[in-house]
């Protein structure tokens, strides 16, 4: 009799280690459920932040489009080709010298790779 009751005893014991061995890996389970499940919404909510960045993207090109003119329309009439001899008096009455003065008042110095800019723009109405 008493070899019966620790044979029960035992069993209980076995069945309880059981038990407790399989709510362990029950509880392991939801961890991992839990920690995937967490991880699939982060994953949804990027996707869903890379799409409105996307479609935040494709309206300003839309706008810029919408807004920016043509190459076409911004030019009036076609700049035609100044001759020789006026680019020669152009740069001698500005003694061979860049004109342009900056907000601060200073001149540019540079005396080479010189150009002809018109005073209105031609876009503007020009010559």
């Amino acid at each position: 009799m008493l070899t019966t009751t620790l044979e029960r005893i035992r069993k209980k014991k076995g069945i309880m280690k059981e038990e407790q061995a399989g709510n362990k890996k029950k509880i392991i389970n939801e961890q991992k459920f839990s920690e995937i499940k967490n991880v699939v919404a982060v994953k949804q909510k990027v996707e869903g932040f890379e799409k409105i960045q996307a479609d935040v993207q494709q309206e300003k090109i839309n706008t810029f489009k919408k807004t920016t003119p043509s190459m076409e329309s911004q030019c009036v009439t076609k700049r035609s080709h100044i001759p020789l001899k006026i680019k020669r008096e152009v740069f001698k009455k500005a003694h061979f010298q860049c004109q342009y003065v900056s907000p601060q008042g200073k001149r540019c110095a540079c005396k080479t790779q010189l150009e002809i800019n018109h005073i209105i723009p031609i876009s503007q109405g020009g010559t």
